[in-house]
């Protein structure tokens, strides 16, 4: 009898399984600071405090105010702290804050503790998202904030708490204006519909926009030192270079049905349970997102690229997952499992689960911490760091474009990055990277590095002489030999001085 007492304290110890998942979050997650978008999300906060950082990269030097309030918030920790140790204390504040927040919201569904724990671990296995590439868990950035403020939000909706909830809406937007669109654009009207009263949503609406002020003003300042982007332009940056977040027809057609299918087990589960029903107003948020979802596949199909760069897919793509892991708890909560109609739409969900692989995500995720951590330096990070000891700070380069680690083990400035878009200039971004790395057919999707070093590696000299020039290039990097002096040289990799040098 204390046996099976200790399991039962156990399974509902909050601190045991917001530890665990604290792990599973590290395991799945927990690359080396900076990684990915840290590279130069992490950057940008110590330019914001250290004008002359990155000085002569166009980069950084057009205006970039989408994260307003996040630069200039944890920009402050540059200025007496390394980006590593600013990442890693982000990283865990956000992972644990998000945790608690998921958990919170867990409760809403009436289950044990250790269920909801288990819904969010295996959230957390398949990836966040199955297809779209959005995650709330990952690196330090400003979505990570904008997710925390939307999930407390929703939790704090549930207890009719709207002036606090309002507050938080409109500061998801502040944070991150694409999460914070689409939450307030759920929220308003599922409040509508579950509430119907105009004049209570109206107070919402109020308050949001008045925190949504903060993020808003900023953005009016870039769209007005922006160059407007040309459909080419957007097809690029959709269809070329972001294609897992903005084309649909880029995604598994049978990972899109079975996002179909999870979201119609959600609202067959709701219907029903019979006793302690999980809010109507949170089923009816996630339903709002799978319009917008469907919505962006119209988009897709009738060509709108002016619409399809504000990502209407986005949200829902990582908030279905996790409303099932819920629903699916709470169905087995209550014995539903065994009726026939969930039976038969479990059936396929566990069919297209296994044909796209999702099973073996978790796995693969964790291979892929371990061979982060495990990764040697390679010549041309090298190559990197050798300009950053012996180079002046003002320097140009032309350098590997699809290389994230440029700017942080250099800190030189460079000609163009294919990771990082100019989102302020897409087409003055464009044009050097197609000198770079060639020009692109929107028609072929995603490029592989192997094809953008291909060219790369092949430019002939008077296309390295003209971009010297135009750009003020003083030195090279590449794996080919040309008649410039080297500097530098490890295995294939060589840094040549060019003509304009110092």
């Amino acid at each position: 009898m204390i046996e099976l007492t200790n399991v039962k304290n156990l399974k509902e110890n909050f601190y045991l399984h917001f530890i665990a998942l604290l792990g599973a979050v590290f395991l799945f997650v927990g690359k080396p600071v900076p990684y990915s978008n840290e590279y130069s999300y992490l950057l940008r906060l110590r330019k914001v405090y250290d004008p002359n950082f990155l000085a002569n990269d166009i980069t950084f030097s057009t205006p970039t105010n989408e994260y307003w309030l996040f630069d200039h918030i944890f920009g402050l920790l540059t200025l007496f702290l390394s980006i590593e140790i600013v990442g890693w204390i982000g990283r865990i504040a956000c992972w644990s804050i998000l945790l608690f927040a998921l958990m919170k919201l867990g409760k809403r569904w009436e289950i044990p503790v250790w269920m909801i724990s288990v819904s969010i671990f295996l959230w957390l296995y398949i990836g966040q998202s199955i297809i779209a590439d959005e995650w709330m868990f990952g690196g330090f950035e400003a979505k990570c904030i904008a997710y925390i403020c939307l999930i407390f939000a929703l939790d704090r909706f549930c207890d009719e708490q709207d002036i606090l909830s309002a507050i938080l809406l409109g500061l998801a937007f502040a944070f991150h204006p694409v999460v914070g669109l689409w939450g307030i654009a759920a929220v308003v009207p599922a409040l509508l519909v579950c509430r119907r009263d105009i004049r209570r949503t109206l107070k919402v609406v109020i308050f949001t926009g008045a925190f949504s002020l903060i993020g808003v003003i900023p953005l009016l300042q870039m769209r007005a030192n922006s160059v407007e982007p040309t459909i080419e332009n957007l097809k690029y940056f959709q269809l070329v270079k972001f294609p897992y977040h903005f084309d649909p027809f880029s995604w598994s057609r049978s990972e899109i049905l079975l996002l179909c299918i999870l979201m119609a087990f959600c609202l067959i589960v709701h219907t029903q349970i019979k006793t302690a029903k999980p809010p109507k107003f949170l089923l009816t948020f996630l339903a709002i997102l799978g319009v917008f979802f469907v919505s962006g596949i119209l988009l897709r199909v009738l060509n709108q690229y002016e619409l399809m760069k504000y990502t209407p897919t986005r949200l829902f793509a990582v908030f279905i997952p996790l409303f099932f892991f819920y629903y699916l708890s709470k169905a087995y909560h209550q014995n539903l499992l065994q009726k026939p109609l969930q039976i038969a739409m479990l059936l396929p969900i566990i069919l297209l689960s296994l044909w796209n692989k999702i099973p073996m995500r978790g796995f693969d995720q964790a291979k892929e911490t371990y061979k982060i951590w495990n990764q040697q330096s390679d010549d041309i990070a090298d190559a990197f760091t050798w300009l950053k000891n012996n180079t002046p700070k003002d320097t140009i380069v032309l350098a590997p474009p699809w290389r994230y680690d440029f700017w942080y083990l250099s800190e030189r400035a460079e000609v163009v990055n294919y990771r990082k878009p100019i989102i302020a200039n897409i087409g003055e971004w464009q044009n050097r990277l197609d000198s770079l790395i060639g020009k692109a057919k929107p028609e072929n999707g995603f490029r592989e590095e192997e094809e953008l070093a291909k060219f790369y590696f092949e430019i002939n000299k008077e296309t390295i002489d003209s971009l010297a020039d135009k750009y003020k290039a003083e030195y090279f990097i590449s794996e080919t030999d040309y008649p410039y002096p080297i500097v530098y040289s490890k295995g294939k990799v060589k840094i040549f001085r060019l003509p304009a040098a110092r």
